[in-house]
C-alpha cells in the first residue's frame, strides 16, 4: 500500500514539473509575441519618422524655389 502511495505522489510530481514547464514554455511564447509586437511599433515609427524628414525636404526644396524667385 505504501509503495502505490509513493508511485502516486512520484507520478503526482511529474504532472506538476510538466505542467510548470507548459507555463515556462507559454511565458516564452508570450515573450517573443512581445518582442514581435515592438518590433514591428518600432519599424512602423521610424516609417513615420522617414516620412516627417522628407516631407520636411519637401518643404525646404518649395521654400528654396520660391527664395530664388
Amino acid at each position: 500500500n505504501d509503495d502505490k502511495a509513493q508511485t502516486c505522489n512520484i507520478m503526482e510530481r511529474e504532472r506538476e514539473r510538466e505542467r510548470e514547464r507548459e507555463r515556462e514554455r507559454e511565458r516564452e511564447r508570450e515573450r517573443e509575441r512581445e518582442k514581435a509586437i515592438n518590433t514591428c511599433d518600432s519599424e512602423r515609427e521610424r516609417e513615420r519618422e522617414r516620412e516627417r524628414e522628407r516631407e520636411r525636404e519637401r518643404e525646404r526644396q518649395k521654400q528654396a524655389t520660391i527664395d530664388l524667385a
